[in-house]
């Protein structure tokens, strides 16, 4: 599986969820390397704790959603981390 393949299987995922708490969350960056997925999103530090819960909810329907895209027997395992646009902005050195 390929990254890119990964990055539009989860980033349309994400599109179909119809959680409010999951709007201003965006995927910054997928790395696939062979039965795994790390997926690294981004969204405003106010939103941040309801975001974090709200991915944990749909974390599965996330999982099988990908497993199907990818036309998968079997799910990858799917390692989310989410950061606030402020932090990656500080990494990026942005004041």
């Amino acid at each position: 599986m390929r990254a890119s393949e990964a990055r539009e299987a989860l980033a349309l995922a994400l599109a179909t969820l119809e959680d409010p708490a999951l709007d201003e969350v965006r995927l910054v960056s997928v790395r696939a390397d062979g039965k795994e997925v790390h997926a690294t999103l981004a969204c405003p530090a106010a939103c941040h704790v309801a975001a974090r819960d709200a991915l944990e909810r749909v974390r599965g329907r996330l999982r099988t959603d990908l497993a199907e895209s990818l036309d998968r027997r079997r799910a990858p395992t799917l390692a989310l981390a989410l950061a606030t646009e402020e932090e990656l902005a500080h990494e990026r050195g942005e004041p």
